[in-house]
């Protein structure tokens, strides 16, 4: 059985803020047109829970430099909408999807309470602005 769907969204307008649902803000209402102009760099995430070879160290940062920024004063990094602006939906469920393998605390999946609708397989995917 289902949970509650409050929204639907095709799956080529998702953003970062879908994985991110901080509830300050209003995640449901951004999409690539309609880009959110600052984000409260809330959601942590963690590059490793404990320690990890240098060229693996440097290859997740890279990674994480995608879609996160990093506070050196916290030494800590955090999802941030002005670096992913640039992705396609699928780049970002890719990137996404290999964050969240690095830490128990990377809990970022898709809401359960929006229905992620397939879209016309037309060979263009839109890129974030």
């Amino acid at each position: 059985m289902a949970g509650l769907i409050f929204r639907n969204r095709r799956i080529d307008d998702i953003v970062i803020c879908d994985y991110c649902q901080y509830y300050k803000c209003d995640w449901l209402g951004f999409t690539p047109k309609k880009y959110p102009e600052r984000c409260p760099e809330a959601r942590e995430l963690r590059i490793a829970d404990g320690e990890i070879p240098n060229k693996e160290f440097r290859r997740r940062t890279e990674l994480a430099k995608k879609v996160g920024v990093y506070r050196p004063d916290e030494r800590r990094w955090f999802l941030d909408s002005e670096k992913a602006r640039g992705l396609s939906a699928t780049e970002l469920q890719d990137i996404m999807a290999e964050i969240q393998t690095w830490s128990a605390g990377n809990k970022y999946e898709l809401s359960t309470m929006v229905k992620y609708e397939e879209c016309a397989k037309n060979g263009k995917q839109q890129t974030l602005e």
